[in-house]
């Protein structure tokens, strides 16, 4: 286990610089845009530099999935905190917001979250996961209220235990749990969500996750699959900060849009090849509508 993690902390290292904090920019604007001049990167890892720290709590309703299930399993309800630091800047004139944090999290996802289960033809479980993530968007200033639409990716550790086994009939599925149940296994989510922040200090949010997790961490692989994410995300951004430039208005709803776009597409690909595009097996998924409010200090 000891391994996996000093793996994972590489990939963050190599592959992820938005988990870093940005900082000494140029905070000066240009006098004919009103914009920000551009950016001197300087990573950090010191999150305190975002100066607001925040807690977040979030209650959702999800399903347990796999491409090769074939019996039926119970809607599960999910229980989340998350500890982390947040940041809102005036980004253009001072109606235009960039978001962004970065956080701790653990969560609870189980069929009695949601509700018992009293059909026998329905099988219960539950499963209790940890890790880390960050969120970032660009927003609206309206004056008391800032409405944030945003984009979040995380790593998860997550254990799964089966209540209810499926009978022999079901082997597909037999084979499949048998590589979770009992244990810890890597993964990765992503989350699209909308935020309303109300005078800097308390926030609701409504979202939509995906949740990938993996039989096994196949390193250089899951390596060149969160490389090819990246990349896909870093022209996205490119391509958003041009749009600000000519359409300062629509550039928070584009980046949601072509973001969320992006990260659900990704996904429906993992779904059959955990480490699209290489030659992988189909993963465990949950997939979850979340709602929450999120307290900043």
């Amino acid at each position: 286990m000891f391994k996996n993690i000093l793996r994972i902390g590489l990939i963050i290292l190599v592959l992820s610089p938005q988990f870093f904090t940005a900082q000494d920019r140029d905070d000066d604007w240009d006098r004919d845009s009103h914009k920000r001049r551009s950016y001197n990167w300087k990573w950090d890892w010191d999150w305190n530099d975002q100066d607001r720290p925040t807690i977040e709590l979030n209650y959702g309703i999800g399903k347990l999935k796999h491409k090769n299930f074939g019996a039926d399993y119970s809607d599960v309800g999910l229980a989340e905190i998350k500890l982390g630091f947040s940041s809102l800047d005036e980004y253009y004139y001072d109606y235009i917001y960039e978001y962004s944090e970065h956080f701790f999290f653990a969560s609870n996802i189980s069929t009695d979250l949601k509700q018992k289960n009293n059909d026998s033809l329905l099988l219960d479980s539950d499963l209790w996961r940890f890790g880390l993530g960050w969120r970032d968007g660009y927003g609206y200033n309206t004056g008391p209220v800032a409405f944030i639409p945003y984009t979040q990716f995380s790593l998860t550790w997550s254990k799964l235990k089966m209540q209810e086994y499926p009978d022999s009939t079901f082997a597909a599925d037999i084979t499949v749990l048998d590589k979770y149940n009992d244990s810890f296994r890597f993964g990765t989510s992503a989350e699209a969500g909308l935020m309303l922040e109300f005078d800097s200090f308390v926030g609701i949010n409504a979202s939509y996750e995906t949740n990938v997790i993996f039989p096994r961490h196949l390193f250089w692989k899951h390596a060149g699959s969160v490389a090819l994410e990246a990349i896909g995300l870093s022209t996205i951004d490119y391509f958003v900060d041009e749009i600000i430039d000519s359409s300062p208005a629509a550039g928070p709803i584009l980046n949601f849009l072509l973001k969320s776009g992006f990260m659900y597409g990704f996904y429906h690909l993992q779904k059959d090849k955990m480490n699209w595009p290489f030659d992988t097996e189909a993963p465990l998924t949950y997939e979850t509508f979340k709602f929450g409010a999120s307290f900043i200090f």
